[in-house]
């Protein structure tokens, strides 16, 4: 092993508040940081025993990002309450060995260790689950906590509790499995006289037709209803199901400069029509022909199907899709170069289309984005119309208009997914210059994702992996944080390669890591208020929740009604942690009721 000056580890820790602690979802920054020269093609990792340090797979090590002085560091999101053991390692970054966890060394021979200080405990037990069916008592739930979010990391021993029938066609259990954690999950009805589970009656989830599994999904309280997982109670409809998902087009005028107005099409979430109320995140796509079913000349995502499997599996925010496609008219005196005007489309505004003295669009491009198709949506649709529920999805070309749209216009786009993206040093030095001297724009966005293939060292003749290890420094660079603000992904075999398939492959993450269930208000969990030693009242304050105190001059008091009603305290704005708890000293005696937004 190469000489090794100096090792760092430093951590960034916040600790809030001053009730009892716990494990908890809420990921904190810890900054590590070593010093060594890694040798030419090769970068620095971390790998660790806990899951946000890839659980000792040196294939699933979190990268360090180079700096001056051969410093490699970076902040990666570590589970707050928890203790772990980790490593430096180093390994190849070339495409070919890469995939080889085998060619590694690791620093130092005695593990390191560190504690990540805990965030308030959740206040309340375990999860909550509604079951609504139509099957006769008993009804069992049987559940397993998995050490990751994967379908069939199941650990420990899986538990069997009976539900309570708390009402025609309804059962309800609460406390069962870890607050903030995620579960595996399934119902079954045992059959009078058979002890054999394999004879019971099973409930599982349908992904499609052909296929049933368990459930699986990291929600604290959810309803359970035609198969599907909702963070809140649906609706009832005149047939009892919930309506489906479908999509819808319309076309949309351009006014900005070069940039042609075209048809969109629009995917509606389950539910759309009958809960009037919701409001929902939007993710535009680019290449929107090839989007959702049947795709176009070169394949299709199936984005529409991988948000029906994520969104009825309690993974993924129900949300509102818009697929918008690329040009397709030919260059002016360059005949037959149809693609060379995707390119010139979605190429950022500081640099020039690759041999030409075309000047990119991107900024026009992002001009009919934010002018003509978002107002589209937000007037026409029941849109979160902020910078956080915005998001833009892309591939290659399309990939780098994402990152593009992410800094540049960050305060408009605050999620995106840059996939298989171009970034190469001869493609675009201006942009890749601006990301440097802007590192506040880079930091702009509130979650990206970033991934690249193997197979996608000669794509044109520009080496598109290498080049997303580029975009990955930059993006650390910035202080994005690894398992918090930022995801980043290589992918190897025919997962790996610069193809439609390859990022249908990959889609599902993409929407689950920028749109996760808990990304919003629950309004399942929870809402009791207890008494202080102080006269006080203790309010549960939830993640995306802007709680109310509000007081009536009797029980039988209405807050919604009620003229006398006064609100007495709000949380000025939305919580960001998962779970805490305020005290609030009530103005003078009565009656209180929590109301949550």
């Amino acid at each position: 092993m190469r000489s090794m000056k100096k090792a760092l580890l430093s951590a960034a820790l916040l600790i809030c508040g001053t009730a009892a602690f716990a494990k908890s979802p809420w990921r904190v920054p810890v900054h590590f940081a070593i010093t060594n020269d890694a040798g030419m093609g090769n970068s620095w990792f971390v790998v660790g025993s806990h899951p946000d340090l890839g659980s000792w797979n040196a294939l699933e090590a979190v990268p360090l990002a180079w700096h001056d002085g051969n410093v490699w560091s970076a902040d990666i999101g570590i589970q707050a309450g928890t203790g772990f053991e980790y490593k430096f390692v180093k390994r190849p970054t070339d495409a070919d060995n890469y995939p080889d966890g085998n060619r590694t060394e690791w620093w130092p021979e005695e593990n390191l260790s560190f504690s990540v200080p805990a965030e308030p405990e959740a206040p309340y037990a375990g999860k909550k689950v509604v079951f609504l069916c139509d099957w006769p008592e008993p009804v069992q739930m049987w559940y397993c906590m998995l050490s990751r979010p994967e379908l069939g990391a199941t650990t420990g021993e899986w538990q069997t509790p009976t539900m309570t029938k708390t009402g025609e066609g309804r059962y309800e259990i609460s406390g069962v499995g870890e607050p903030g954690e995620w579960m595996q999950f399934t119902f079954c009805h045992p059959l009078e006289g058979e002890e054999d589970p394999g004879k019971w009656w099973w409930y599982h989830f349908r992904p499609t037709d052909e296929e049933e599994t368990d459930f699986w999904s990291p929600l604290d309280a959810f309803c359970v209803r035609d198969a599907q997982v909702f963070g809140y109670e649906p609706v009832p409809t005149a047939d009892g199901w919930v309506s489906g998902s479908r999509i819808v087009s319309t076309n949309v005028h351009s006014t900005a400069d070069g940039i042609d107005g075209r048809e969109i099409r629009i995917y509606l979430p389950r539910g759309y029509d009958e809960n009037t109320d919701r409001r929902y995140p939007v993710v535009y796509f680019s290449d929107g022909q090839n989007v959702f079913q049947p795709g176009g000349t070169y394949g299709c995502w199936n984005a529409e199907t991988a948000a029906d499997r994520e969104i009825r599996g309690g993974r993924m925010r129900e949300a509102i899709l818009v697929a918008v496609p690329c040009r397709t008219n030919e260059i002016a005196g360059m005949p037959g170069t149809s693609e060379y005007a995707r390119l010139w489309e979605y190429l950022p505004g500081t640099d020039k289309l690759m041999t030409t003295d075309l000047q990119g669009l991107g900024a026009n491009y992002a001009k009919f984005l934010i002018d003509n198709v978002k107002p589209t949506l937000d007037y026409n649709f029941r849109t979160l119309p902020d910078r956080l529920n915005t998001a833009h999805v892309g591939s290659s070309a399309g990939g780098l208009l994402s990152l593009y749209l992410g800094t540049a216009f960050g305060d408009v786009f605050g999620l995106v997914a840059p996939m298989s993206g171009v970034y190469n040093e001869e493609y675009i030095p201006n942009f890749r210059q601006w990301c440097l001297d802007h590192p506040e724009a880079v930091a702009l966005p509130g979650r990206v994702w970033l991934d690249t293939g193997t197979e996608e060292t000669d794509i044109g003749e520009l080496n598109l992996y290498e080049s997303n290890w580029d975009a990955l420094t930059l993006l650390l660079y910035a202080g994005h944080v690894s398992n918090k603000s930022f995801h980043f992904g290589v992918y190897s075999g025919w997962a790996g390669e610069h193809n439609e398939p390859a990022w249908a492959d990959r889609i599902a993450d993409v929407l689950r890591f920028l749109l996760p269930a808990t990304d919003e208000f629950n309004p399942l969990l929870p809402r009791t208020v207890s008494l202080s030693e102080d006269g006080g009242i203790v309010v549960p304050v939830y993640a995306h929740s802007t709680p109310s105190l509000v007081r009536v001059p009797s029980l039988s008091g209405d807050p919604r009604t009620d003229p006398a009603a006064s609100t007495v305290w709000t949380l000025p704005e939305p919580a960001e942690r998962p779970w805490a708890t305020t005290n609030c000293a009530p103005a003078a005696a009565g009656f209180y009721w929590l109301k949550d937004e």
